[in-house]
């Protein structure tokens, strides 16, 4: 079974919007769910983000002042500001 990462209470900017109190689900390497409020994920590891930020695919290119956190080999961004 793959191992499954729930990163919940972000902000999660999208290309089309920002969803407040979002939940993005990583299973394996792949980023599976983008979704608003804090959906149930059975099995998986829970990351409280307490309302940072978070831009799902651009671990890569990570903003000036950023931080970030590796989790089961991810990047993971977390903007503050």
């Amino acid at each position: 079974m793959e191992k499954k990462l729930k990163i919940f209470n972000e902000r999660v900017l999208t290309p089309y919007r920002i969803i407040n109190n979002g939940t993005v689900v990583i299973t394996g390497n792949k980023i599976t769910s983008v979704e608003e409020g804090n959906i149930d994920v059975p099995e998986a590891v829970e990351i409280d983000a307490k309302g940072l930020y978070i831009s799902p695919g651009t671990g890569s290119t990570l903003p000036q002042g950023s931080r970030a956190r590796k989790v089961y080999g991810h990047i993971v961004p977390f903007i503050q500001y």
